[in-house]
């Protein structure tokens, strides 16, 4: 499974596809951008985002802009600008006035631009166990990024998407962890970002959050009702290492029809060169 996107998007094309498929929730929430409320996921990829991003849409907070919107909208070249400007000089109304909510990277790196912006807005830093979280990176998102496998590398060679995508998320990784990689290095800058989201946001505008405690603390926050279903568990490290088996799948495939079809070539030529 490659990771092209969900519909016929280039990349110039992205604005008036947002215009057409969020048109009505974009007219339905037409305010003024000081007084939006936006709710602005500060937590790092593999700390519960996409089941956070369900409980939101689930609570009104609809549609929520998440890692999947990137991909499906392909939004792949507003974020590398964005990180490679540092978020200075960045039209985020392009993007955020048509969105009630933000979990994930590459959001979670901007919360504070956000925040400025939508001044009304309230942030949820999601957490969990450093070393847990730090396995569920090694497992997933670092292997895919840092050492792809050949089936991945040649998904990259057939899909253009796909390169751009991991040029983007690769610029992700060094912009918060360098090029160091191990547990010490991940966790001590997981802690810290923790920590300087703590000290940074006003305390009447953060939750800190892990998914495990549910509804209760959330629906609280936002001033909601706790809705009438079990809060959504989506994403974990096993569904996610079975996707990417998956996109190494057709890439696999390819190399081995590629293999097999040199040798059975290099064979025709042989028993062309020896009649």
């Amino acid at each position: 499974m490659n990771i092209e996107t969900k519909k016929d998007i280039n990349k110039n094309s992205y604005n008036n596809t947002y215009k057409s498929d969020l048109i009505e929730i974009t007219i339905k929430n037409e305010v003024k951008t000081e007084e939006k409320m936006l709710i602005l996921g500060a937590g790092f990829a593999r700390t519960g985002t996409t089941s956070l991003k369900r409980a939101l849409e689930i609570l009104g907070f609809n549609p929520c802009h998440h890692m999947m919107e990137v991909i499906r909208y392909d939004l792949v070249d507003f974020w590398e600008k964005a990180l490679s400007q540092d978020g200075k000089n960045i039209n985020w109304r392009e993007i955020f006035d048509k969105f009630s909510g933000t979990t994930d990277h590459p959001a979670c790196v901007f919360w504070q631009d956000l925040l400025k912006l939508y001044p009304n807005s309230k942030v949820i830093l999601t957490t969990r166990d450093p070393d847990r979280w730090y396995q569920s990176m090694k497992e997933t998102i670092l292997p895919a990024n840092i050492s792809p496998t050949i089936g991945q590398k040649l998904n990259d060679v057939i899909f253009s998407f796909n390169r751009r995508f991991k040029a983007m998320t690769r610029h992700i990784l060094i912009r918060q962890f360098g090029t160091d990689y191990s547990r010490d290095n991940m966790v001590k800058v997981f802690n810290e970002h923790i920590k300087n989201v703590e000290t940074l946001c006003p305390k009447e505008k953060l939750l800190k959050f892990e998914v495990k405690q549910g509804w209760k603390p959330l629906c609280e926050f936002l001033g909601k009702p706790i809705p009438d279903c079990e809060f959504p568990n989506e994403n974990n490290t096993d569904e996610m290492k079975s996707r990417l088996n998956k996109y190494n799948y057709i890439g696999n495939i390819f190399f081995g029809t590629t293999i097999l079809a040199t040798i059975g070539g290099l064979v025709w030529i042989a028993k062309k060169l020896t009649h």
